[in-house]
């Protein structure tokens, strides 16, 4: 079964590309070149609607672009075109899992789709056993629910029922706790109806007690009723006594107290502005008459004091300028005297007449000064004479100048006194005007306090203000009694609207003839043992509910009811694990045959030209020499003995053995006539050594008959093709190479 020819007109962005391949097809592309969008092409083309199903992530993204690809394929003589004929996988009446699995490997594929199935798949295809014996035995484990030693299981049925089973044998544990509890159930239940009847009699008691307590309540009902009538009629006595005539009387009186306080105040102050004035005026007339008096000497007696002063004080100027010369006077009168005297002994008679000259002068000039100096003095005894007849006291010039200066200063500091005087006394005045309407409006104020005493004494007929608090005293007294009465009543009566009293006495009337007496003792003692045994009942009920509630979430509420779901939980587990014996027996069996299968299976694999033994000895060039299975797991044998899991595997070598397996599995089930691989880069995580040996298996492979299509961008791995095709003839080996480029 070989592809003769992939026509593709249009697919996503690939457009008119058509290729015979032959038996070796190497297409080689760059990364963006869209080489993986040709394979998906191609899968589109050649596999079913559920084979695609298989590849929702290649195929599924291309569910909108446009498509137009044929691929034609030749099988047993003839030719199929595809997409329009059958399926592919139905040319070899083959399940479609099988087709793509065997026939596509991509990068990273090396391994079968579902790595889970593919021992079903070598089992049934080198045993000859259809069916698949394994999975014969999940299926018996899951109709007993056991769980299957992959940890898989196969269906639902077999999980649901090995739940079911573990919820039955949980139910049976907790049945069989719960079944204790269920008896506790029935004691405590036992105990709390004959809590429940005893706190009966005890209500009953209480019921009595309170119906006596009704009773004193409507005797206590009635006399507070009638106290406080009697309390309203005194009190309607005493309401012109109220609190606000009071208060008037009392401020008023605060006010008269105030006022009469403040007028004595006024009148003081008033006293001694009056005094301060007085005072004032007799300073002022003082310092007046002290100022007419110096103007009338100023008049009279001054100017004839300042004439005789100013003469006076000329010629003392001209005597002292004169006098100051006269000790130089007096030395000339020395020098001239001597001279003269010398000039006369000595005979000097010319100079003698100018000595004695200037002598006689200087002695005229010496009594000049004596004359002035005489008569300044006689100038001031005559002034010291005229101030003694005028001012009664003899004084000198210069104390009469002192005198005179003296007097203008005291008129002048008189002046100013006087003025700073009547400033003062113009205050004062004012002051004493101010406090005269002070005194006035407070005398006003006076009146009218009283004029608010006279209506509330008429009012309240109340004399003095303390007979007027004595009465509003009174009336407190009656409202706190009132008060207190409402209090009563409304603790009694549990209301103090006095339009439903009436209704809650007589709704006490019926109790008024009730047999026993209130004890509020024996009351209380009965209400604390009712609270007691309902602490008890209620601490019964606590716990019933709590032993109840597992009971409930079991579906029982008796012994009888734990006890059946214990015998029918039982029986149900009974039959199960019967069950459950005859699966393993069964399972045992068929895991027999699988053995004798897996043997089978093994003696395939290890022996044969195409086993997978041998095709991964020819792979690795004999670095591994045998594939088999032990314990349902792949196990490898290095030349050198050592034995490898898969897991134990790297990458390049379980990529050896996955195509080796594949193609073994392959051979076989397409021993009469050879079919088409298409690879996309499946070697890419493999050494050179291990692309060498992998390449020149499939040259092999292609050689005996099989058409291997290899879609790379490897360079190098196309060099390996044309180096190893170099040994067939022209034409085994045709390349291309893909130039589309994606958008």
């Amino acid at each position: 079964m070989h592809i003769k020819k992939i026509d593709i007109r249009r697919f996503a962005a690939i457009e008119d590309f058509e290729i015979e391949p032959t038996r070796l097809t190497v297409i080689r592309g760059d990364n963006d070149s869209g080489k993986t969008m040709l394979l998906d092409a191609i899968l589109d083309a050649l596999f079913s609607g559920r084979v695609k199903q298989q590849y929702p992530r290649a195929l599924g993204r291309y569910k909108d672009a446009g498509k137009e690809v044929r691929i034609q394929v030749e099988s047993q003589g003839r030719e199929f075109s595809f997409p329009e004929g059958a399926s592919l996988e139905r040319l070899k009446n083959l399940p479609a899992i099988y087709v793509p699995n065997l026939l596509v490997i991509r990068e990273g594929e090396t391994a079968f789709h579902s790595e889970e199935r593919l021992w079903e798949i070598i089992k049934e295809n080198l045993s000859g056993m259809a069916g698949g014996l394994l999975k014969v035995i999940e299926t018996i484990r899951d109709e007993v629910g056991i769980t299957p030693q992959k940890n898989d299981w196969v269906s639902r049925q077999g999980r649901r029922l090995k739940e079911e089973v573990e919820h039955l044998r949980k139910n049976l544990t907790n049945l069989t706790q719960v079944k204790p509890k269920a008896e506790g159930l029935v004691r405590l239940q036992l105990e709390r109806a004959k809590l429940e009847k005893k706190v009966r009699l005890v209500a009953a008691k209480l019921q009595e007690l309170e119906a006596a307590r009704k009773k004193e309540d409507y005797r206590k009902a009635v006399a507070l009723e009638r106290k406080y009538d009697e309390a309203l009629q005194a009190l309607e006595d005493h309401r012109k006594y109220s609190d606000a005539d009071l208060e008037v009387w009392s401020e008023a009186n605060k006010k008269i107290a105030r006022e009469h306080t403040r007028k004595d105040g006024l009148s003081a102050q008033i006293g001694e502005v009056q005094e301060h004035i007085s005072s004032l005026k007799e300073k002022l007339n003082e310092k007046n008459r002290q100022i007419d008096h110096w103007r009338k000497q100023e008049a009279s007696i001054l100017p004839d004091m300042e004439e005789n002063l100013s003469q006076f004080n000329a010629l003392k100027r001209k005597a002292e300028r004169f006098v100051a010369w006269r000790p130089l006077f007096w030395l000339f009168i020395l020098l001239t005297g001597s001279g003269a005297i010398i000039s006369l002994v000595l005979g000097a008679l010319r100079v003698t007449p100018f000595l004695f000259a200037a002598l006689v002068f200087a002695t005229i000039l010496y009594l000049w000064t004596k004359h002035l100096e005489n008569k300044l003095q006689k100038k001031a005894s005559e002034l010291s004479e005229i101030f003694r007849r005028t001012l009664g006291e003899k004084k000198q010039p210069e104390e009469v100048n002192q005198w005179i200066e003296e007097g203008r200063l005291e008129t002048e500091r008189a002046r100013g006194e006087v003025s700073s005087l009547s400033g003062q006394l113009e205050t004062m005045e004012k002051r004493l005007k101010g406090l005269k309407l002070s005194l006035e409006e407070s005398e006003k104020a006076l009146q009218e306090s009283k004029g608010l005493i006279e209506p509330v004494s008429k009012s309240t007929n109340c004399p003095s203000l303390e007979d007027l608090e004595e009465k509003v005293s009174e009336r407190r007294r009656l409202e706190s009694d009132k008060d207190s009465l409402l209090k009563q009543i409304d603790l009694l009566l549990q209301t103090n609207d006095e339009s439903k009293w009436e209704h809650r006495v007589s709704l006490l009337r019926p109790f008024a003839e009730a047999e026993g007496e209130w004890n509020e003792e024996e009351y209380e003692r009965q209400r604390i043992q009712k609270s007691s045994i309902e602490s008890e009942i209620e601490r019964l009920t606590r716990e019933i509910g709590q032993m109840r509630d597992p009971l409930i979430e079991l579906g029982c509420r008796s012994p009888e009811d734990v006890w059946f779901k214990i015998q029918e939980t039982s029986g149900r587990l009974a039959q199960y694990e019967l069950k459950r014996k005859a699966a393993l027996l069964a399972i045992n069996i068929i895991e027999g045959l699988a053995q004798q299968q897996d043997a089978l299976v093994n003696s395939i694999i290890e022996q044969g030209r195409d086993s997978a033994s041998a095709l991964l000895a020819e792979i690795t060039a004999g670095y591994y020499e045998k594939v088999y299975l032990h314990e349902g797991k792949i196990t490898v044998r290095r030349n050198t003995g050592k034995e490898f899991s898969v897991e134990e595997l790297g990458t390049g070598a379980r990529t050896q053995l996955y195509l080796a397996i594949r193609l073994s599995l392959v051979k076989r089930i397409f021993q009469d006539e050879p079919a088409f691989l298409l690879l996309d880069d499946p070697f890419t995580n493999c050494d050179d050594m291990r692309k060498r040996e992998l390449i020149r298996a499939l040259v092999k492979l292609s050689d005996a008959g099989w058409q291997i299509i290899y879609i790379t961008f490897q360079k190098d791995l196309l060099d390996l093709f044309e180096e190893f095709a170099e040994e067939y003839p022209p034409g085994f080996l045709t390349v291309r190479h893909f130039q589309e480029r994606l958008p």
